[in-house]
Formats: structure tokens, sequence, C-alpha cells
């Protein structure tokens, strides 16, 4: 699937990613990428759950854990209950 995105800057001055209101709790967990030696890890990772070398794969981050399953991903973030 695509979705749009844009790039704004929080009232902290922080570069946030906005995304489309169905998936919006996975711009916290993107926020939690440091470096980009974690995107390609979790690029990886996506890539071999798809390919049925993993069943699934969680990743947790300061504050969002998400499950990547081959046909569903679910994120729980660990302060807001939407």
């Amino acid at each position: 699937m695509k979705y749009s995105y844009e790039f704004k800057r929080n009232p902290l001055g922080y570069l946030r990613i906005i995304l489309p209101q169905e998936i919006n709790l996975i711009s916290d967990f993107i926020e939690d990428i440091v470096f980009e030696t974690e995107v390609d890890e979790y690029i990886d990772i996506v890539h071999k759950v798809m390919e049925g070398e993993y069943d699934e794969f969680e990743i947790e981050g300061n504050a969002t854990n998400v499950l990547i399953k081959k046909d569903t991903t679910v994120l729980h973030h660990f302060y807001i209950f939407d």
C-alpha cells in the first residue's frame, strides 16, 4: 500500500513525519529510529518475515512495540490509547 506523507516541525522544533490517520501511530516508531544501521536492520527483518524465514518478529522501541507478520503488522503505543 502507498500512503501520503509530509514532514513538519513540532512545537519543540523536532522534525516529524505526518501520516494519514489510519497509520499515524507508526510515526512514533519511525521517530525512535536513530541510526541508518537500524533502518537497514528493520528492512532486513521485514524482508525475512515476508519471505517466510520468520513467522513473526517483534521490535520494541522507547514508546512503541511493533509485531510484524506476513499479512499483518500491529503497533502498540505504550503511552497513547488510540
